[in-house]
């Protein structure tokens, strides 16, 4: 590394690999609350184990773990709270905007469903006359 155009250089080596974008195939599941919480799995290819592996949900940036080995690897991430709609999901090495998988895979955010009558009463016809169950 030269600081003033080549005339002096570090003394010292810096070590500096690349990667290639990850990609990803599949994300199980594809849907998930407003609220987050949704453990979220992307499989794809170029995953690898380092400090900063993140997935991105829309603008939204969170940590990701590796898991399994070799071209058996996925990435698994908690999904953050969001409004409700589809953005685009993406996994980088590195956590840099630029540097996320740039397939057309989308996560789903949703409302909550709410049950209000969780027991309805359900009828059945026996022996020629009407029971209720509820």
């Amino acid at each position: 590394v030269s600081r003033d155009g080549g005339n002096y250089f570090a003394p010292s080596a810096i070590s500096f690999a690349f990667f290639p974008t990850p990609s990803v195939s599949l994300v199980t599941p594809s849907v998930g609350v407003i609220s987050g919480g949704t453990v979220v799995t992307a499989t794809g290819q170029g995953f690898r184990a380092t400090d900063l592996l993140s997935c991105r949900f829309g603008s939204s940036i969170v940590a990701g773990t590796l898991s399994g080995s070799g071209c058996n690897t996925t990435v698994t991430c908690i999904s953050p709270a969001s409004a409700a709609g589809s953005v685009a999901f993406g996994v980088s090495l590195n956590s840099q905007t630029e540097e996320y998988s740039v397939q057309p895979t989308q996560f789903v955010f949703h409302v909550p469903v709410e049950v209000s009558y969780p027991f309805l009463p359900v009828q059945h016809r026996r022996e020629g006359a009407w029971n209720t169950l509820t």
